[in-house]
């Protein structure tokens, strides 16, 4: 059966009376959005609490031995406070119920599935709801829902023909109990047989017997003794305890599961492209010419050629064919060689570079993988431990940050990515103390050193911050680049000045090598 059915909720609402006629509203609050707690005071000055549950596709009640004392917890339904209850009741064929207090005051709990809710109304009016994204709930109307209803239960089962028939006439009767009757033989019987067939479901839903069961798709609260029955109960509360642990511990498992199986898939991916990638540059950059090999080619060829050229065509004595190069037409001959050496040398850098990330990468992809194959086969929360961490970690790996972010000697260092985004950091993101550096005379990213109260920027962390602003500038392949620093506070952006434009007032320069690493 569904938990939440008719018949079982007659159970449970009759306990549930029998303990809480007299009893004070001490409070509600609720954990998140999907829970809600409710507490009594009884007349024997015990404490019951009431958990309602909502998730994807359910709704879920216990009642825990203890509610929480959470540090952020919030008030729901503060009308009820110090009320009163007299009465908990089912409503007829329905799955909800409702608590009545003194003063025509009333808690609905509507158990319909994803659409659960609980709602507070004086006498027919709603005064406020649990879950209020579910708007219909603010008009329903309580006279209706509470109205008694008689509805001939046997003879409407005894004229259904089928399954389906019955489950659509008599929606209220339970899954096992519809079993039941297709497993005896029920629709192929007559009439008479029919009729006692009918009386023995009915008076077995009327008595306080219950099973909870393993089934393949998780765990049922029945009626009937079926399946891999995990316990037996007369008691409607116990057994919906049980239930509710045991239907709530795997749904959460799950949903962390696959939480987790996600991530780390996504990561994956991630690493898949990226090893792609810089192998891919990797096969490039072989495939090309070196640029050593083209300055060593400009070099050998200095007499055909003249400033001003963009390109030439010239002898690759290396390979003994010709090679198109492109040429700086504002720079000699002679110095559009010595920029090809020192592409070069960069190009040995980024090649080291690109390599150590490679093999990086590949480690993290052969650990990733195991961690996936791991999280796909947990069949229980203990499989999963310590791989939240992981999952943690993995998600600030993959999380987009607002800069480039770099760290020397306990000092962060922030990196624009865009003349919007170097506004963004010099203007919203630096303290006036902070250090700013910027290429000299040269297109590129603002570069802010956090400082720390009372201590200096050590000269090492200055110098490298300054080779990050010369690498993330136009003079990027220069051998040397000049960068100003100064306090953000001498930094300041004129009216009306384009994005990333500023003005800067007592700078000091450094000479450093274009540099990221």
């Amino acid at each position: 059966m569904n938990h939440n059915n008719y018949y079982f909720l007659k159970h449970l609402t009759a306990k549930l009376h029998s303990i809480l006629q007299g009893a004070l509203f001490v409070e509600g609050f609720s954990t998140s959005k999907q829970e809600l707690w409710l507490l009594f005071k009884t007349t024997d000055g015990s404490y019951f609490p009431i958990k309602f549950n909502t998730i994807n596709t359910d709704s879920v009640l216990s009642f825990p031995i203890d509610a929480p004392l959470p540090k952020n917890k919030q008030p729901q339904f503060r009308l009820f406070e110090s009320k009163v209850v007299v009465e908990v009741k089912v409503h007829d064929f329905e799955r909800s119920f409702h608590i009545q207090f003194s003063g025509g005051l009333y808690l609905y709990i509507k158990l319909f599935g994803k659409n659960g809710n609980v709602i507070s109304l004086n006498q027919n009016t709603v005064v406020d709801v649990f879950r209020k994204q579910l708007k219909a709930d603010t008009q329903l109307d309580f006279a209706q829902i509470t109205a008694p209803q008689t509805i001939a239960v046997s003879d409407l089962l005894q004229a259904a023909a089928t399954t389906a028939e019955v489950a659509k006439k008599l929606p209220f009767i339970p899954a096992d109990a519809i079993e039941e009757l297709n497993s005896t033989g029920y629709f192929e019987a007559d009439t008479a047989q029919k009729k006692q067939m009918a009386e023995r479901v009915l008076n077995t839903l009327a008595t306080s017997q219950f099973y909870i069961s393993k089934t393949n798709n998780g765990y049922a609260l029945t009626f009937y003794n079926k399946g891999e029955v995990l316990g037996d109960y007369t008691d409607a509360i116990t057994a919906q305890n049980d239930f509710a642990r045991l239907y709530l511990g795997k749904y959460f498992f799950e949903e962390k599961k696959n939480n987790l199986v996600n991530t780390l898939k996504q990561r994956k991916e991630k690493l898949e492209k990226e090893i792609h990638s810089k192998k891919t540059k990797l096969n490039t950059i072989a495939t090309q010419t070196p640029y050593n090999h083209i300055g060593d080619i400009l070099m050998a060829h200095l007499y055909q050629l003249q400033k001003g050229l963009e390109k030439t065509t010239l002898l690759n004595f290396y390979t003994n064919q010709n090679i198109d190069i492109k040429l700086k037409k504002e720079l000699t001959p002679q110095e559009n060689a010595e920029n090809y050496y020192r592409k070069a040398k960069n190009q040995v850098k980024e090649i080291e570079v690109l390599q150590d990330n490679l093999q990086k990468a590949e480690t993290e992809l052969v650990e990733i993988s195991e961690k996936l194959e791991t999280a796909l086969q947990a069949a229980d929360g203990k499989s999963l431990r310590g791989m939240e961490k992981d999952k943690q970690a993995t998600e600030n790996i993959d999380k987009p940050t607002l800069f480039k972010e770099f760290e020397k000697s306990g000092y962060t260092i922030l990196v624009g990515k865009n003349s919007v985004n170097n506004d963004l950091l010099t203007q919203k993101h630096a303290a006036k103390n902070d250090v700013w550096l910027h290429a000299r005379g040269l297109a590129g990213s603002h570069v802010v050193i956090k400082t720390k109260p009372g201590q200096t920027v050590p000269v090492d962390v200055l110098e490298y911050a300054a080779s990050l602003a010369a690498y993330f500038s136009k003079g990027r392949t220069d051998s040397l680049c000049p960068v100003i620093y100064t306090e953000k506070k001498y930094v300041r952006k004129p009216k009306g000045a384009a994005a990333g434009q500023v003005v800067v007032e007592k700078e000091n320069t450094l000479l450093v090598k274009p540099a990221f690493q």
